[in-house]
C-alpha cells in the first residue's frame, strides 16, 4: 500500500508489522459500513409486452425519485422491441429498428412498474441519461436525453399534453439529439429534437450525453458536429463552432418549447461534454459544473483552473459556468485540463454539499500529480481516476488513481454524506485480477493487482481458482468506496460485481455504464450491462434475491446493495426466486418439445408411479400456472399451454423426489 505524508507528498514505505497496525487503525471504524449484501438483482424484461428481450439491452443511467418509499428509474437502449406506440390520439410512433430507447420504473423491491419505448422505424436510437423534476404536489417528471438516427427523415416530435409546439419538430441531419418528457405513470408528455447541420454537408451527429434540472428548466450537455445548433436560442454564449466537433450546453423550458440558452464548448480540436451537475449557493447565482474530453489547445482553460495546457490529446476537463449577470447568460468562470502524457478522458461528476466538484474518469498517463489521495501511482494500462476540486477552482483538494495492472475503465461517481462521514463511490469495468499470479512478467514497474476490500465478490468472474487469469475480453463491473478526506484518504470497500462472462460498457465510446444511485436511507443501486447469466452464483451467498432471469445476448442488470450496519428492512415480498434450482434438467430427467412454441410438451420418465407438482413462472417470477398430477411409471408427457400469455422466456419447475427441476420455455 502507498501512503502519502500530509505535508511533503513523499512516499513512505512501512514494515509489514507497522503497516498492519496502521491498517487496523484506519479501517477499524469503517468495516461496518461496507456494502457486503446484494439485497436483490434483476435482469431487465417486461412480461406485459410481446417482446422476448432475447436481443441486446443496455442501461445507461439510473435515478431515484424523492418519494417515500423511493422508486427507481433506468434508461437505455433495447434491440428487442417491435410494433407501434400511440402516445396521443393523433400521433403514432414506430419502434423496432436496430435499437430503441427504453425507460423503465421499478419499486424499491425490484418489481417492474412499467416500461416505455421511443424510436423510429429501421433506425437506431439511444437513451443516455435522465433527470427528475417534481411539482408542488410531489409528482415526478422524468426527462430523458440521447440521440436518434433519422437521416433527416424521422418522425415528428410529439405533443401529448397540449400547449406550445416543441422547440424543434423535425429532424435536421443524420443523428439528432432529443429530450423527451414523461410523467411518473409512464405517459409520454412531449419531446423535441435538437439537431443542426454539419459545415460541409447534412451528415452531422448531435448527442445529449448529460441532463440536469434546475427551477423546472432542463439543462443538457453533449456533443455536436453542427455549425448551427444554437439557431433559435434566446440567449447565446459561445456561438462559434470549432469545426472538428464541439461540446455544448443547452437550456430548455419545462415544456421543451423554448431553447433559453445555448453555448458551444471547446476549440479547434474535437471536444465532448459528458456530464452536468447544478449547484445553488446560499447567496449568488446558479452554477453549472460540466466535464468532458478534449483535443483542443484553445477554448477550454479559463480562470482559476489548475492546468492550462493540453498535455497529450485527449485530456479530460472540468469547469464551472455561472450566470453572474442575472440575465440567463452562463459564462465560463473557470475550467481546467486534467491530463498527462497519455490518453485521459472525463466521464462523470458529482458535487458535495458545498458545491465542490468530484470528477471520475480514465487515464493512461503515469505523470498525473495527485495530492493526499488513496493511490498516487499509475497502476498500468488504463486506470480509473477520481479528483476533487474546490468550488472556486484552483488546486485539487485530493486526487487518486484507482485500479490494477490491466484495463480499469472508470465510469460513475457518487458523493454521499452519512453518519460515518463523507464518502465517494466509484464504479467501472475492469479486467485486472485480484490474483498475484496474473501480474505481467516481467513486472518491471511493479504494477499491482486489483484492490479488493470486503466480503462481497472477491474474485474476478467469480473464479476462486488460483490458476485463473482473465483475458482482455473477460471483464467485471466493480464498485469501490473511498473516504472524502483532504488528508489521508483511505479505501473503505472494493468489490467485483459480475458473472463468468463479460460485464461491458453500453455504447462504449460515450457510455456512462455502470452507473450508481444512492437512496436517502443508504441503499446503493447499480445498473450495468452483462453477458452473464450467473451473477448470483458468482457473488455467492451475499446475493440474497434475484428477480427475473437472463434473456440472452446482452442484458441490462440492476441491483440494490446494503451495508451491514445501516441497512433498513422494507418487508419486501419477493416473487419466487428463479435461482432456487437444484437441477437444470434438459437432457437428463426433463425435456421439452417443441421449444420455442406456444404449446409445449414436457417429457420425463419415472421409475415408479409418483405425484408430480409443476409450476410455470413468467419473466418476472410471477406464478401463472400450477397444478399437481399423479403419473405412472415409465415415460410421461405433461402438456403446457401458454397460448394466452405474452411472448417471452418462461420457467417450468417440476418437483419430484424432493428435488426441483427447471427448464426454460421460449413462448413465441
Amino acid at each position: 500500500m502507498k501512503l502519502i505524508t500530509a505535508y511533503s507528498g513523499k512516499r513512505i514505505w512501512f514494515s509489514v508489522f507497522t503497516l498492519s497496525i496502521l491498517l487496523s487503525i484506519i479501517f477499524s471504524g469503517h468495516s461496518a459500513a461496507q456494502y457486503r449484501i446484494v439485497d436483490w438483482g434483476a435482469y431487465f424484461a417486461d412480461s406485459t409486452t410481446d417482446f422476448s428481450f432475447a436481443e441486446e439491452e443496455y442501461i445507461e443511467d439510473i435515478k431515484l425519485d424523492q418519494q417515500d418509499p423511493q422508486n427507481v428509474y433506468v434508461v437505455g437502449m433495447t434491440k428487442s422491441t417491435f410494433g407501434y406506440s400511440m402516445p396521443c390520439d393523433s400521433d403514432t410512433l414506430f419502434y423496432g429498428g436496430p435499437g430503441d430507447v427504453f425507460l423503465a420504473k421499478y419499486d424499491r423491491c425490484g418489481a417492474l412498474q412499467w416500461s416505455r419505448y421511443l424510436g423510429n422505424e429501421n433506425k437506431t436510437d439511444y437513451g443516455y441519461n435522465m433527470a427528475l423534476d417534481y411539482d408542488v404536489f410531489g409528482n415526478t417528471t422524468i426527462y430523458i436525453g440521447g440521440e436518434m438516427k433519422t437521416n433527416g427523415r424521422g418522425p415528428k416530435a410529439v405533443i401529448c399534453d397540449g400547449g406550445n409546439v416543441p422547440f424543434q419538430i423535425k429532424p435536421a441531419a443524420t443523428w439528432d439529439a432529443f429530450v423527451a418528457k414523461y410523467d411518473e405513470t409512464g405517459d409520454l408528455q412531449r419531446w423535441t429534437y435538437l439537431g443542426g447541420t454539419e459545415p460541409d454537408s447534412v451528415s452531422s451527429v448531435d448527442q445529449i450525453l448529460g441532463l440536469a434540472v434546475y427551477n423546472h428548466h432542463v439543462f443538457a450537455v453533449g456533443y455536436t458536429e453542427s455549425k448551427d445548433l444554437d439557431e433559435g436560442a434566446r440567449i447565446k454564449g459561445v456561438s462559434r463552432y470549432g469545426q472538428s466537433g464541439d461540446g455544448f450546453i443547452a437550456e430548455f423550458t419545462a415544456n421543451l418549447d423554448t431553447l433559453s440558452y445555448f453555448s458551444y464548448v471547446g476549440g479547434r480540436g474535437q471536444d465532448r461534454c459528458h456530464a452536468i451537475k447544478i449547484y445553488q449557493p446560499d447567496t449568488g447565482s446558479v452554477q453549472l459544473f460540466i466535464d468532458g474530453t478534449t483535443e483542443s489547445v484553445d477554448g477550454i482553460f479559463a480562470g482559476t483552473g489548475f492546468d492550462s495546457v493540453l498535455t497529450a490529446a485527449p485530456d479530460a476537463f472540468v469547469g464551472k459556468w455561472e450566470d453572474t449577470s442575472g440575465t440567463g447568460k452562463f459564462e465560463r468562470i473557470w475550467c481546467t485540463y486534467i491530463g498527462g502524457d497519455g490518453n485521459d478522458r472525463g466521464r462523470d461528476i458529482d458535487l458535495d454539499n458545498k458545491g465542490n466538484v468530484i470528477m471520475s474518469g480514465q487515464t493512461q498517463s503515469d505523470s498525473l500529480t495527485w495530492a493526499h489521495g488513496y493511490d498516487s501511482t499509475y497502476n498500468g494500462d488504463i486506470d480509473g481516476f477520481v479528483i476533487k476540486i474546490p468550488n472556486d477552482g484552483g488546486m485539487p483538494i485530493w486526487g487518486t488513481y484507482f485500479g490494477g495492472y490491466n484495463d480499469d475503465q472508470q465510469m460513475g461517481v457518487l458523493w454521499n454524506r452519512s453518519a460515518k462521514g463523507d464518502r465517494v463511490f466509484i464504479t467501472g469495468i475492469t479486467n485486472s485480477s485480484q490474483n498475484p499470479r496474473c501480474l505481467p512478467t516481467p513486472n518491471r514497474l511493479h504494477f499491482p493487482v486489483f484492490p479488493i476490500l470486503g466480503d462481497l465478490q472477491n474474485y474476478i468472474s467469480g473464479y476462486a481458482d488460483t490458476a485463473y487469469c482473465p483475458n482482455i475480453t473477460e471483464t467485471d463491473a466493480y464498485i469501490a468506496e473511498l473516504t472524502d478526506a483532504a488528508l489521508g484518504q483511505s479505501l473503505i470497500f472494493s468489490s467485483y460485481l459480475g458473472g463468468s462472462k463479460p460485464e461491458i460498457n453500453g455504447n462504449q465510446q460515450f457510455s456512462y455504464s455502470p452507473t450508481l444511485a444512492m437512496a436517502t436511507t443508504g441503499e446503493l443501486y447499480i445498473a450495468l450491462n452483462t453477458y452473464s447469466d450467473d451473477i448470483r452464483q458468482a457473488v455467492g451467498t451475499q446475493f440474497q434475491t434475484r428477480i427475473d432471469i437472463f434473456h440472452g445476448q446482452t442484458d441490462a442488470f440492476i441491483a440494490r446493495l446494503l451495508n451491514d450496519s445501516d441497512r433498513m428492512e422494507y418487508n419486501c415480498k419477493y416473487p419466487p426466486d428463479p435461482d432456487a434450482v437444484i437441477t437444470y434438467a434438459e437432457g437428463n430427467f426433463l425435456n421439452v418439445y417443441p421449444n420455442p412454441a406456444q404449446k409445449f410438451n414436457a417429457s420425463f420418465s419415472l421409475p415408479g408411479s409418483a405425484t408430480i407438482s409443476y409450476t410455470v413462472f413468467d419473466p418476472v417470477g410471477r406464478k401463472i400456472l400450477a397444478d399437481t398430477h399423479f403419473f405412472d411409471s415409465g415415460k410421461n408427457v405433461l402438456p403446457i399451454d401458454l397460448t394466452r400469455h405474452p411472448s417471452g422466456l418462461y420457467i417450468l419447475e417440476i418437483g419430484y423426489n424432493k428435488e426441483l427441476y427447471r427448464i426454460k420455455l421460449l413462448k413465441e
